[in-house]
């Protein structure tokens, strides 16, 4: 069996704690519109219809705003990305997008999300089309952290999870994983038992990528 580790603690100073700050407020968003969904519901629905549903949950969250700090952030389904060598309907679209205004140049956290279930195995979420688009920053180019969501539609959160650390674990080279980024445990927010995170290179960006993982079940 894999051994999940929990990470060393984040680094200090004025930047480092904002961005905790950040992280983990997003993630508690994610966390707050989860739990307003019938997330049983779900076992057999498409991944847009997951991600539309997630947004529009945490949209309402804002709406209600029970926390001063909601105010100043913003969620967006399929939002286009802004690329040098892509313009307008040709942009690629991240599926979930979080955005902060508390500071300037604005906060901005992305999801890409994937199916884990029959005919979506984890090779897709590590994929071109899933942890990839982070890889070659197609998405996230001007951030240094960015996230996955597993929507989980068979079996357990933790037989993923286990799978997931072996995928790290095995395509270190694939998934050009730092020396000290192979998969740990990352519980930002209590409500969300299976967050993880790796670090990976990019070269096409000239600085790694740290890369939040979030499992939610969908199925009973």
């Amino acid at each position: 069996m894999i051994r999940l580790h929990r990470p060393a603690g984040s680094p200090s100073g004025n930047a480092a704690e904002f961005q905790g700050a950040f992280v983990h407020r997003v993630h508690r968003l994610v966390a707050l519109g989860y739990g307003r969904l019938a997330a049983p519901g779900y076992a057999s629905a498409e991944e847009t219809v997951i991600t539309g549903d997630l947004v529009e949950a945490i949209d309402a969250v804002l709406d209600d705003g029970t926390e001063p700090w909601m105010s100043r952030f913003f969620v967006s389904d399929d939002p286009p990305v802004n690329a040098p060598h892509r313009k307008g309907r040709h942009r690629k679209r991240v599926d979930l997008r979080v955005v902060s205004s508390h500071t300037r140049p604005r906060a901005r956290f992305c999801f890409e999300a994937k199916r884990l279930g029959p005919h979506h195995p984890l090779s897709t979420y590590v994929g071109d089309e899933g942890l990839g688009c982070f890889l070659r920053s197609d998405y996230a180019a001007q951030e240094e952290e960015a996230g996955m969501l597993g929507y989980v539609q068979s079996r357990g959160l933790d037989d993923w999870a286990e799978q997931l650390a072996a995928a790290v674990a095995g395509g270190n080279q694939e998934l050009a994983v730092t020396p000290d980024g192979f998969l740990s445990a990352c519980p930002v927010v209590p409500e969300l038992s299976h967050t993880f995170r790796s670090t990976h290179r990019r070269a096409s960006a000239g600085r790694p990528i740290l890369i939040y993982h979030t499992l939610l079940m969908f199925h009973e």
